[in-house]
């Protein structure tokens, strides 16, 4: 039997189990929704949405791979995170409209949640607390995925607010996660 002596977690489950606490976002008309989580390789975020029917999906926090980790006993290191925070939104909407609604009112309060959470979590930290962000508005029409949608009748378009990040996970220790 081969004994384990690495940390027994992956990095996208200690973020999911820190993610479980973020506040509740409302939408216009005041209805709570909470932020979907699911993780997988950036190109597979289309066919997901796509073939995904429930509608409690958005906001969508996706962990992008490939995710590269260091591992020591106690540390896992990883200087390429990626969480793609996606609202869904409609292709008529104009980015001055856009940046209102999707950006100010939902995606940049969500990744402030995220970046207190993370803060205040115990056993997961931030390099330097830097975080690099970048706006994909009408994602589901970027050339990444031109030939993806083409394979749909039904396309989604949504608005993106990537969160790249490097990121060092302890042991549990007492405390948020």
């Amino acid at each position: 039997m081969i004994e384990s002596t690495s940390l027994e977690y992956l990095i996208e489950d200690k973020i999911e189990e820190v993610l479980a606490f973020l506040t509740p976002l409302s939408n216009e008309n005041g209805i709570q929704f909470n932020p979907y989580f699911t993780s997988g390789p950036e190109e597979d975020i289309n066919p997901f949405l796509i073939t995904e029917t429930a509608t409690n999906i958005y906001p969508l926090i996706w962990f992008a791979y490939p995710c590269t980790e260091i591992r020591t006993n106690s540390i896992v290191k990883a200087d390429n995170v990626r969480l793609i925070l996606a609202i869904e939104n409609s292709k008529e909407v104009l980015n001055k409209a856009r940046l209102q609604s999707s950006y100010k009112k939902i995606l940049y309060p969500l990744f402030y949640d995220i970046r207190r959470l993370f803060i205040k979590a115990n056993n997961i930290e931030v390099y330097a607390q830097e975080y690099s962000l970048t706006k994909f508005p009408n994602y589901g029409q970027t050339k990444q995925n031109f030939y993806q949608t083409q394979k749909s009748e039904s396309v989604e378009i949504w608005d993106v607010l990537a969160v790249d990040f490097g990121i060092k996970v302890t042991k549990f220790q007492n405390g948020l996660v």
